[in-house]
């Protein structure tokens, strides 16, 4: 019925192989106008003002959509060029749009210094991007006892996260984005392998972090907070269109592993969802899963390293490795007593997102 991946541009590619191995600023204190930047990318530039006590700032003028995170201070007011004053920020984690072009003052009523970030989003209105396709394992989906959004515009999301006292969050799926520390933090941050690393941030801190699934839980007796910014477009991931090797591994298992990719495949062909077949459904969903040596998936060897779909991708991609195995056992020449392989279903999607690279 399918006679070939591009008559509904979907593309199964095999991306990792493994045997026997695991996967592995302090805000500005002045009490006088300031202006600093943070580390920028292709994608946005992040400039930190500091505003004294009933004084005012002109912001500069960017070309671009930006947005203007209050890390601090809870009276400021928003100032067009033409229109009346805006009273804005009632505490850190606030978050307003500023239009590309425009000119603002921002202007500090409160009796402390108020501390802003301008985010300039370098790459809006870039409409040969691609969008990020809605995700199952989104964080107000899964988890909205603990994320909200602060303000949704057409290129970016702002969620703010909020733990008590060693709370932790399901495990979610973010898109490449800012996180800006409301407060000084200390957490642990699990993947979808269950590795685990501590993490510290101090109040104010910019951090730039690239799409993940993973989980956190507050080490601290403090609340949590932190800011999240993300990238609606462009949507950047890694696909590579041929077989990663271990370079000791032997010619035979090489074959096995084609082999592998071929019955998942054919599996996965069959029955394609219709909204897959019409072009309507885009999404990416990344499956890890591990292969024992008589061929077998044990019962915990398969799960999601990323999710950008909706229920029904993510179950024709877990159907597609399940219904394909048993696999035959491993040559004998490979003596390891299993591979770990990860397998990219892709529906809709290019294998080099634009924008990206």
């Amino acid at each position: 019925m399918f006679s070939s991946l591009s008559r509904f541009a979907a593309i199964l590619l095999l991306v990792a192989f493994c045997a026997q191995c695991s996967f592995a600023q302090e805000p500005a204190k002045s009490d006088s106008n300031d202006v600093s930047a943070d580390p920028d990318n292709k994608h946005l530039r992040v400039t930190r003002f500091v505003i004294a006590p009933h004084k005012e700032l002109s912001l500069p003028v960017l070309d671009k959509e930006s947005l203007v995170i209050c890390l601090r201070g809870d009276s400021v007011s928003r100032i067009p060029v033409k229109g009346p004053e805006e009273k804005w920020a009632s505490g850190p984690g606030n978050a307003i749009s500023n239009r590309g072009g425009a000119t603002y003052t921002m202007a500090n009523t409160g009796e402390t210094p108020a501390e802003l970030l301008v985010i300039e989003l370098k790459e809006s209105y870039a409409i040969a991007h691609l969008r990020v396709p809605w995700s199952e394992r989104d964080p107000e989906n899964v988890d909205p006892a603990h994320f909200r959004t602060v303000i949704d515009t057409s290129d970016v999301r702002v969620l703010f996260l909020h733990l008590n006292a060693h709370e932790g969050t399901m495990e979610s799926q973010f898109t490449d984005r800012l996180e800006i520390a409301l407060r000084d933090l200390h957490f642990t941050d699990t993947d979808v392998e269950g590795k685990t690393q501590e993490v510290r941030r101090d109040a104010g801190a910019v951090n730039w972090e690239k799409l993940v699934m993973h989980s956190v839980v507050n080490l601290g007796e403090q609340p949590l907070d932190n800011l999240i910014v993300e990238l609606k477009h462009p949507f950047c991931y890694e696909v590579h269109d041929t077989v990663i090797e271990r370079p000791d591994t032997p010619s035979a298992m090489k074959t096995y592993t084609t082999k592998v990719r071929e019955a998942i495949d054919k599996k996965w062909m069959k029955h394609m969802p219709s909204a897959v077949r019409t072009l309507e459904a885009k999404g990416l969903v990344l499956v890890q899963f591990r292969i024992e040596a008589a061929g077998t998936i044990p019962e915990d060897g398969l799960h999601f390293r990323t999710v950008f779909a909706d229920d029904a991708l993510m179950e024709k991609a877990l159907a597609a490795v399940r219904d394909a195995g048993p696999f035959p056992p491993f040559p004998p020449d490979f003596q390891k007593p299993f591979i770990d392989l990860r397998f990219t279903f892709m529906y809709n999607l290019p294998p080099h997102p634009p924008g990206c690279h």
